[in-house]
């Protein structure tokens, strides 16, 4: 397992991938844990979770200058994502009692209820991203039910794993929080011991597909977040000034590199020309450079990343597309660019931009507006810019998204159900949603 440094290309981390020897001890140890954790007292739980918070606070400079060095993003960025990782742990060590409690139901017994039950040993698969945020998102509300937690990050983060492992070992507590270091094809394997009770994974559609076709043949729970293509709709009644602010900032915001950032702008045709106008400006003050520095965009997660994005563009360009600027790009690092005259067909409409690329496509009517955000594979969240929210509200029953946010661009919550349809997954984490993901449900009645 090696990491690379996207700014300049150095080594930064090494590690040998893990024996069997060393899965089996991790499985092995979470599982006995397991047992204890299970029958634990929810304020011990919660106990753990806030012991996080503060192991967060007290190393977030040395995690977040890691997460810097590690995938690229702005060392001010991977601060934000360690204080968004101790909002969690605080929100769901408050709320935790609350969302597991035991929910009285009428019925014509004397007592019917539905009790939260934990499943065991959770599996997960996640992303280079945000590689403290995804992971805590899954982990907190899993641990807080009852479960223990085993991690397989992406190998190019592998210092944040082994830094995650170390944060989630919290002093008077058992082990509840194991990483272990795999490629990605030998992780349904994992799935297949029966000791895991469950798998979540937030990545590609192939990897996706793979975790999940394991899991159902051995009938385990499964959930999957795979990204999204979302679009930011600026109506006519927006305020024009706001909408392509938040448009950049939720376009570039993690060098480009998020499964909810606003990839494709649909702009009405009173405000095409202008938007050309305001997107040329924002682009050409913006800065790339060295992550540590805080520019305002770092290098891509990894060259073949960035080539791969590179190629969109260009095919993109070769079907219609217009590029406000020539496309330039030198190994990871990719300057920022938005595509005009963007149309469905065209590969920057129909698949995912994983970087600093905005795509724009004008439209006439509301309803094409819809037409256009449903187009496509995926399904994790739209924007709505507009006037009076009120007035749009019956269309959210047309959009086939996980999410519709009004005036502002999608974002992740500890007190909201995170997740999306279509190929952009199944499944919800975060709020109470999330952290009854992976229990069963149980039924007790008394007659």
């Amino acid at each position: 397992m090696k990491s690379i440094n996207p700014w300049n290309q150095e080594i930064i981390f090494e590690r040998e991938a893990s024996s069997n020897e060393e899965i089996e001890e991790s499985i092995q140890s979470l599982n006995a844990s397991f047992g204890q954790w299970r029958s634990s007292p929810i304020i011990q739980r919660c106990s753990f979770i806030l012991g996080l918070a503060a192991s967060l606070k007290k190393n977030k400079s040395k995690w977040a200058e890691l997460m810097t060095l590690e995938m690229g993003k702005p060392l001010s960025q991977a601060e934000g994502e360690i204080d968004k990782c101790i909002w969690l742990c605080e929100h769901h060590a408050k709320h935790a009692p609350r969302y597991l409690a035991d929910e009285l139901i009428e019925t014509g017994a004397k007592k019917a209820m539905v009790r939260h039950q934990a499943l065991g040993v959770i599996f997960a698969v996640m992303p280079w991203n945000y590689p403290f945020w995804q992971v805590f998102r899954a982990a907190v509300p899993a641990i807080l039910a009852g479960n223990t937690f085993l991690l397989k990050h992406a190998s190019n983060v592998s210092a944040c794993s082994e830094a995650l492992e170390d944060a989630f070992n919290v002093e008077g507590f058992p082990s509840l929080f194991k990483s272990i270091f795999i490629s990605g094809k030998d992780a349904p394997e994992i799935v297949e011991d029966p000791r895991i009770k469950g798998v979540t994974l937030t990545g590609s559609l192939k990897a996706g597909s793979s975790i999940a076709k394991t899991a159902a043949e051995l009938i385990k729970p499964s959930l999957l977040e795979l990204g999204g293509s979302n679009a930011m709709i600026i109506t006519e009644s927006a305020d024009f000034s706001k909408s392509i602010e938040l448009a950049i900032q939720g376009r570039f915001q993690n060098n480009g590199q998020s499964c909810i950032a606003v990839k494709r702008l649909l702009v009405h045709e009173r405000f095409y020309e202008r938007t050309k106008l305001e997107i040329e400006k924002a682009l050409r003050d913006m800065t790339l450079g060295d992550p540590m520095n805080n520019p305002d965009l770092g290098p891509m997660a990894r060259e073949d990343l960035a080539e791969e994005l590179e190629e969109q563009c260009r095919s993109s360009i070769s079907s219609g597309a217009q590029a406000l600027f020539e496309i330039k790009r030198d190994k990871a690092h990719f300057w920022p660019n938005a595509l005009f005259d963007c149309k469905p067909g065209m590969k920057c409409f129909d698949e995912e931009l994983f970087g600093p690329v905005l795509t724009v496509t004008p439209f006439s009517s509301f309803d094409e507006a819809i037409e256009l955000s449903n187009h496509g594979p995926f399904g994790l969240g739209v924007s709505i810019m507009c006037e009076n929210p009120e007035d749009y509200l019956p269309a959210c029953s047309k959009l086939a998204e996980g999410a519709v946010f009004f005036n502002a661009f999608v974002k992740s919550d500890p007190n909201l159900p995170f997740g999306g349809v279509k190929t952009s997954g199944y499944g919800r984490e975060l709020g109470k949603e999330g952290i009854l993901s992976f229990v069963n449900k149980q039924t007790i009645v008394i007659e």
